[in-house]
């Protein structure tokens, strides 16, 4: 638990979505795997260029979030 309340449940919701998702010290760390980030990509382009294109992705990305300005933005205010 963070000093500023249990931040477990945000976490839960960004697993269910499919992003590994954890807390480090005052951060909220969101991972995006290849695969959605391949997968995203491919959806911006045109239904015949998706048949023929290939998009490598060879790591995932890092989201680093602050929780305390998370909180703030969604009207939580550190009240978790």
């Amino acid at each position: 638990m963070s000093v500023m309340g249990d931040v477990s449940p945000i976490i839960r919701q960004f697993q269910q979505l499919g992003f590994n998702a954890r807390q480090e010290q005052n951060d909220i760390v969101i991972e995006i795997p290849p695969l959605m980030i391949q997968q995203e990509i491919l959806n911006r382009f045109e239904p015949s260029l998706r048949r023929i294109a290939r998009v490598e992705a060879t790591g995932s990305i890092k989201v680093r979030v602050n929780i305390s300005q998370l909180l703030n933005l969604i009207g939580l205010g550190g009240r978790l």
